[in-house]
């Protein structure tokens, strides 16, 4: 259950003294969102993840800082902002006239994308505890790679791909309950 965000300036303050839970209740509501948020800026999710895990790595690292801190989304937020403009500057993947059109553009997510992010955020942990091949086919699946593409990716036969993405999705029913396992084969 996701933490209610009135709770989360009051966690990000708790987290300046070094509180752990303060923290994992930060990275558990905004991890999945300020992805999707980096993602909308850089347009791939890997080097998304590689941006917000940096900012909350640092968050972690200068916890020590934000004592009068009371922005927590917005702080970072900001920060997932500067360095996805950043990522695309250095990698010449923006030009000012763009930087200029997507400088205003805020996490501020309606009910259906949250529920689209918890449910991926949801499916992710339970495929990251399948055995490996079967995990790996579908976070390939999950990023929206066709079996045929996966196969490929892989350099394994199609009909292997199928197997182990029925054996996946035949543990997760068994793993979730019965209202994510209706969402994912719909």
């Amino acid at each position: 259950m996701r933490p209610k965000t009135s709770n989360l300036n009051e966690q990000f303050i708790k987290l300046s003294s070094g509180d752990v839970k303060a923290f994992d209740s930060i990275f558990i509501e905004l991890y999945a969102p300020l992805v999707l948020f980096s993602t909308t800026f850089v347009k791939n999710k890997a080097v998304a993840e590689d941006i917000v895990s940096d900012v909350f790595f640092n968050l972690w690292n200068d916890r020590h800082k934000y004592k009068d801190v009371n922005y927590g989304k917005t702080y970072l937020s900001n920060s997932v902002r500067n360095r996805s403009i950043d990522y695309l500057r250095k990698n010449n993947k923006i030009s000012n006239i763009e930087l200029d059109e997507i400088v205003d553009i805020d996490i501020d997510f309606n009910e259906s994308e949250i529920v689209e992010i918890e449910l991926y955020t949801y499916l992710s942990n339970i495929i990251s505890t399948l055995p490996k091949k079967c995990s790996n086919i579908l976070k390939l699946k999950l990023d929206g790679l066709s079996d045929k593409e996966i196969s490929e990716k892989m350099g394994i036969a199609f009909e292997t791909v199928r197997s182990h993405q029925k054996r996946g999705f035949t543990l997760i029913r068994n793993q979730s309950n019965k209202t994510y396992s209706i969402i994912l084969f719909m």
